[in-house]
């Protein structure tokens, strides 16, 4: 991505028309947390510079994306608005999005993906026997704020395509009439208990999948559409973050097929959708993170980051997992499965632990 705006960001979209990169770098705005930066409608070179002399004192740097953007001809003088960011931990939500209006007379509607706070994981979890809060917060915001912009695409990474996708299928006529085009940047599909193929019919040839060539999310509940596989410097989960997609020129350097890995887990989650009801995923979801709570885990690098595996809190709330009722273990059991053979022997480790392993001796 930043190599794109460092060869491409010099070329407006007037000389070269708005692309799928330009999409997934307006996407990753959606990341940054812009409160007290971000007032009204500002450029991005202005939103730059309020977010570099509000968190200058703390020694904050400006992120990259951000920085390399600002100082673009092609997206320095886009305009930034509507940004909103907030947790519920009480309904388990997490949800964020804003406004860009570029120079080609539409607006992107970016909506971020999971954070890394536990309550934006249990909120990933619910996808797969419900809708879930953020999904009808993204309806909401795009019914309210579409109705005034001009043509619109509507995009997001992650958890950001998926909400992207949900509010486009979902929105309003008068909204969805503006609709030029739906991104999901390696977001996964709509659970059985969200999708409607007769709403999704409405916006289908609008809607485009791009995911990375090792690609573990964007395999969860596929559906029938137009998918782009793009080759990532890096594997299997690693390969999720854009900055690995590779890009030449202004477009992105693609493959014919997934690798062999991905297409394993693919096969893997399948089977496992097929093998529990929502009702065991809902079990299961609300054990797990019951038991992270009570372990007073509020972040996923305290179970991922290799030091956390050797603190109590987390030893705690695998043992506490591993004595739920024997349906809800058999689930866990399942699910956690999916994993085992594409994960490295750390996040192994982690599994045996959650499905049952012998922890007294990690």
């Amino acid at each position: 991505m930043i190599d794109y705006l460092k060869w491409r960001g010099d070329i407006t979209f007037r000389q070269d028309p708005f692309n799928l990169v330009d999409n997934v770098l307006l996407s990753r705005l959606s990341y940054i947390h812009f409160e007290g930066a971000l007032k009204g409608k500002m450029t991005i070179r202005e939103t730059r510079d309020a977010y570099k002399k509000l968190h200058e004192e703390e020694g904050k740097a400006v992120p990259e994306i951000l920085e390399e953007m600002a100082e673009s001809r092609r997206f320095g003088n886009a305009r930034l608005y509507n940004y909103v960011s907030f947790h519920n931990e009480e309904h388990s939500e997490q949800f964020a999005a804003l406004m860009i209006d570029l120079d080609d007379f539409s607006t992107y509607v970016a909506y971020r993906g999971t954070d890394g706070s536990t309550i934006g994981w249990k909120e990933d979890f619910m996808m797969l026997y419900r809708v879930i809060g953020a999904q009808k917060e993204a309806l909401n915001y795009l019914n309210t704020h579409g109705r005034y912009a001009r043509k619109l695409r509507v995009g997001g990474h992650s958890k950001g395509g998926n909400l992207a996708l949900y509010a486009s299928m979902k929105a309003d006529k008068e909204v969805q009439r503006k609709i030029t085009a739906v991104f999901s940047n390696d977001g996964p599909g709509l659970g059985e208990a969200v999708f409607n193929k007769e709403e999704f019919d409405t916006i289908k040839d609008r809607y485009i999948q791009i995911v990375p060539d090792s690609d573990v999310f964007g395999l969860a509940f596929e559906h029938d559409c137009k998918r782009l596989i793009v080759k990532s410097s890096r594997q299997i989960l690693y390969s999720h973050n854009p900055d690995s997609w590779q890009v030449m020129r202004n477009r992105f350097i693609t493959s014919d097929n997934l690798k062999k890995d991905s297409l394993t887990m693919g096969e893997a989650f399948k089977q496992f959708l097929e093998d529990t009801t929502p009702k065991q995923r809902e079990i299961f979801t609300e054990e797990l993170f019951k038991a992270l709570a009570d372990a007073k885990i509020e972040h996923i690098s305290q179970i991922f980051s290799l030091s956390a595996f050797r603190i109590s809190p987390v030893i705690k709330a695998m043992k506490e997992l591993g004595e739920i009722d024997p349906d809800a273990k058999e689930i866990a059991s399942r699910f956690l499965k999916v994993f085992t053979s594409v994960f490295d022997s750390r996040l192994n480790s982690f599994l045996q632990m959650v499905t049952g392993g012998n922890d007294d001796k990690k």
